[in-house]
């Protein structure tokens, strides 16, 4: 832009340039000192500055962040922060900006009244990866309500169930399963630390979110109330013990359920906000660890069986295992087996058992699982069953592989319905897949 040679309003050509001119980030590049009292020497000033983290957007950096540290140099000699992390924008699910004309926009105060503040929370943190836009959605918020959800039933489940809690002597004593439950609880309070002091937040996430349902809903809780018939004072310590962990993790992303949840099962005075940090004992037995899995997976492999002859969860049907290395434990865990597989009666073999009519089976590294179908399944309308509906199945793909190759539909349907029809496609070759596996199953039996 030129200089102008004389003023528009009155014609006079005796201009002067403005000299009381600021930069408009001026004001903001003194930020992390004029807010402690700068330039006065005050108790803040000194206790605060220079300050640990800044967190900001990668669109202000120059304009922002470089301006901050130019100005923290030259009038402290001191970098205003140690840290600086970078975040991404926050966008719809499909990776658009938000917008009112696209209509896309999520208020954050919606969200918060609608499924609290700890769901939005968690699942922007969920989300975050240094430096890359976040694409979030419905689903990805209800999810983290159900989280919440999870978590509190879980909180129920203990305070209704712990009685007179009793730390064992030493923590060998104790089962194989407290002892694996015990041993990951310490794993993750060393890897979760490690994350919070990266500023890994969706690894933080991901890491509270597997242990939590994976591991200690899943199977600890599920386990346990078997386990407290038997042995309710140190099976409640170690149920409590695990939760007050889990809570002390979990506080910086889901500050209010934990801190209300902590109001019941806490075992000091604080707050859970100013409660110490958690460290690791170092308690890891692998063996229990080894051990644990192997049970975990016969009981997985137990329910697949049942699940791929379409048998509900609940049915209970005979069932046998075989291990060469884990018979031992097997047997001495054969109720809880029994139990979460829903498989009565189970044996545990101490050979093979050889080729049945009415028997499927799977072969896995340390053992093999047999279920007994005969007196459930007829096996031969069974196969003309699923063949029909493999053959249903191959026709609906067709018809949609058709639609997905008419240049008519491609240039005129939204984008939308072209990624329906896409996931549609793939739903029904995961089903096929799946009816091809019984069916081979099935198969083997027939010509048995």
């Amino acid at each position: 832009m030129e200089d102008p040679k004389s003023c528009p309003r009155c014609g006079s050509s005796n201009l002067k340039q403005e000299e009381d001119v600021l930069d408009t980030w001026f004001s903001s590049s003194l930020w992390p000192m004029s807010t402690l009292g700068w330039p006065d020497d005050t108790d803040d000033f000194r206790r605060f500055y220079p300050t640990s983290l800044l967190i900001t957007g990668y669109d202000i950096i120059y304009f922002w962040v470089a301006r901050m540290i130019m100005m923290g140099l030259e009038f402290t000699d001191k970098m205003p922060f140690r840290d600086v992390y970078i975040t991404g924008l926050v966008r719809d699910e499909k990776g658009r900006k938000m917008s009112k004309s696209l209509g896309n926009v999520i208020d954050p105060m919606d969200i918060v009244r609608e499924l609290g503040a700890d769901s939005l929370r968690f699942a922007l943190t969920s989300l975050v990866t240094e430096g890359q836009d976040v694409n979030i959605g419905r689903e990805r918020l209800e999810g983290a309500r159900n989280f919440a959800n999870k978590i509190w039933n879980a909180g129920r489940f203990i305070l209704m169930s712990v009685k007179d809690p009793v730390k064992p002597e030493s923590l060998d004593e104790l089962d194989v399963f407290s002892k694996w439950i015990l041993s990951i609880t310490d794993e993750m309070i060393e890897r979760v630390t490690s994350y919070y002091d990266n500023y890994d937040f969706n690894e933080i996430a991901q890491s509270l979110y597997s242990f939590f349902w994976d591991h200690f809903c899943d199977w600890y809780i599920e386990i346990s109330k078997l386990l407290l018939k038997n042995n309710p004072g140190n099976i409640s310590w170690v149920l409590l013990y695990v939760f007050r962990t889990y809570l002390k993790l979990l506080h910086p992303v889901m500050p209010f359920i934990t801190e209300e949840l902590w109001e019941y099962v806490r075992d000091n005075d604080s707050m859970l906000s100013v409660t110490d940090w958690p460290i690791p004992s170092g308690f890891r037995d692998q063996k229990s660890i080894r051990e644990a899995n192997v049970i975990f997976d016969v009981i997985k492999t137990l329910r697949s069986l049942k699940q791929e002859m379409g048998i509900s969860f609940e049915k209970k049907i005979p069932g046998f295992v075989h291990s060469e290395t884990y018979g031992e434990l097997l047997r001495g865990q054969k109720d809880i087996i029994s139990s979460l597989a829903k498989i009565e009666p189970l044996e545990i073999l101490p050979e093979v058992l050889p080729p049945q009519k009415g028997i499927i089976s799977t072969v896995r590294s340390d053992f093999e699982a047999y279920v007994k179908i005969g007196d459930i399944v007829d096996i031969d309308e069974e196969i003309e069953r699923i063949k029909e509906k493999i053959e249903e199945i191959e026709g609906q793909i067709s018809r949609i592989e058709e639609r997905l190759q008419n240049k008519d539909f491609l240039l005129k349907a939204k984008e939308e319905a072209k990624e329906k029809e896409r996931t549609r496609r793939e739903n029904l070759i995961k089903e096929k897949e799946r009816l091809l596996n019984r069916l081979s199953l099935l198969s083997a039996q027939s010509d048995g």
